[in-house]
């Protein structure tokens, strides 16, 4: 087995030159591109009956820029990869820096490795990871959901720059009193209708102990959202293509459910004071 991890100066493949009668060459170098080669001895008794295996690679990504303390390194925390494709100017959405500010960024990294206590008894997780491979055949914004997904956030483009926020309540940024209405009345709508509206969520992620296969976590449910429903069984399964944890895939599925049953969308006029 020879790896290589994709740098710029990477050599091509010396068994690979050597044992392909010239169909691999010096110029195979895979800049950019982490490669493995793998060589394996054929066995009437192992590969007879079953042919080749199917080769997996556990691998830690690309490194990227944490703006809290200039460090570029391997990270979990969404918002930093998020960050990085943004501003990947190959594979990413090929952003400037402006366009994806340090202080915006740092607020989501930070909500991101806030430190929950799992169990009451002081085990304590970050609240969001990201681990997740992104394919070239996705399209960018495909992929940018899938990383955004991963810590219940929102990626958007306004007013030049891309706004990220990672899931979590935000402080007011101000009040509206009587005195701001200008007539015309209040419309509140649901966030979701009825017909999207659920009392449970299936949460399916990674589980590593099972080679990364997909399984589905304990489902997130609410008796209350149950009883207004009739009692009529509402399920939702949804899988989370970023998360390695069936606690944080709970997590995920819990504000999937209150966005479904709580959020709502209230239109006012106002004047101008």
């Amino acid at each position: 087995v020879r790896t290589v991890l994709g740098t710029d100066t990477q050599a091509a493949f010396a068994e690979a030159i050597a044992e392909t009668g010239g169909k691999w060459t010096a110029n195979h170098r895979g800049l950019g591109i982490p490669m493995v080669y793998l060589r394996l001895e054929y066995s009437q008794d192992i590969f007879g009956q079953v042919g080749l295996p199917n080769v997996s690679v556990i691998a830690r990504g690309k490194k990227v820029r944490d703006p809290r303390t200039g460090v570029v390194a391997w990270s979990q925390n969404p918002a930093l990869c998020v960050a990085d494709y943004l501003r990947d100017q190959v594979q990413g959405l090929r952003a400037t820096a402006p366009q994806v500010p340090d202080a915006e960024i740092i607020e989501a990294a930070d909500i991101c490795d806030e430190l929950i206590d799992i169990d009451g008894a002081g085990t304590m997780q970050k609240r969001y990871a990201c681990d997740t491979l992104l394919s070239s055949e996705s399209g960018p914004r495909a992929n940018l959901a899938a990383v955004t997904e991963a810590m219940a956030g929102t990626v958007v483009w306004v007013q030049g720059r891309w706004l990220v926020r990672a899931g979590a309540h935000r402080a007011a940024t101000f009040t509206i009193t009587e005195s701001m209405l200008a007539g015309g009345g209040c419309v509140i709508q649901p966030y979701a209708s009825l017909r999207d509206s659920v009392n449970r969520v299936i949460p399916s992620y990674a589980e590593p102990v099972h080679g990364y296969t997909e399984m589905q976590a304990p489902a997130v449910e609410n008796a209350l959202y149950l009883a207004e429903d009739g009692g009529i069984d509402m399920p939702l399964e949804v899988t989370y293509e970023a998360c390695t944890d069936a606690i944080q895939a709970q997590r995920l599925a819990k504000i999937e459910l209150e966005r479904s049953r709580q959020a709502m969308v209230v239109q006012v006029s106002c004047n101008l004071l």
